[in-house]
């Protein structure tokens, strides 16, 4: 119950700060703390809920990579959202006709992590189905970082690529809105890349469970 609230404490939090953000244009600093609180509502949600956690029968169910990638994304998405629109907003150069925020990249990411967590949630569905299939997502959770660069036989080098190429896009991506008050236009091939990464982690998830059948 006081979990609950806590969280509901600070979903209000992010709600009011965004709100004085908005009407107060002195304190457009008030968007930074928002977006502050914002992840930690995030966090807290990871760690109380199941929200990127795998379908596990354990009762310390282990973290998912691919959920956790879409949670990553949606944040720094949202997050980027809020910061320029307030930022355009009380921009005295340009006060009548502000830019478009949301761009194809943005779209793009979020189909990215959406298309791999859909994936990773419909493998894992199939595995749950088959009683004679040991699934290490059953297994107790040894920690974040343990949890998804695990694959069942260990930290495996395809999820470690895939963090790694997330982790250095979702900076960048966040320096560049800090900088240029936008959201960062990755070209086709950066995209491709990060679909490739996907991708594979995807394709090579579907035989995770395969070697591990009771006998």
């Amino acid at each position: 119950m006081k979990s609950n609230i806590f969280g509901l404490v600070l979903l209000l939090a992010v709600f009011l700060l965004y709100m004085i953000a908005l009407f107060v244009s002195e304190w457009t600093g008030a968007v930074y703390a928002s977006v502050i609180t914002l992840a930690i509502w995030f966090i807290w949600l990871g760690r109380s809920t199941d929200l990127i956690r795998d379908l596990s029968a354990s009762d310390n169910k282990p973290f998912s990579f691919s959920r956790s990638q879409m949670a990553y994304w949606s944040f720094i998405v949202i997050a980027s959202f809020m910061v320029i629109y307030i930022m355009q907003d009380n921009n005295p150069d340009n006060p009548t006709e502000p830019i478009q925020i949301m761009n194809a990249t943005a779209l793009a990411l979020i189909g990215i992590s959406a298309a791999t967590t859909t994936a990773g949630n419909l493998i894992d569905s199939g595995d749950n189905t088959a009683e004679t299939t040991v699934r290490h997502q059953d297994e107790v959770s040894e920690g974040f970082l343990t949890d998804i660069l695990s694959d069942g036989n260990g930290i495996s080098i395809h999820r470690v690529q895939s963090l790694i190429f997330n982790l250095v896009y979702g900076l960048i991506f966040i320096q560049y809105v800090l900088r240029f008050n936008e959201m960062k236009e990755f070209d086709n091939n950066t995209l491709i890349l990060l679909g490739i990464s996907s991708g594979t982690y995807t394709l090579l998830k579907v035989n995770e469970n395969k070697n591990t059948n009771t006998k």
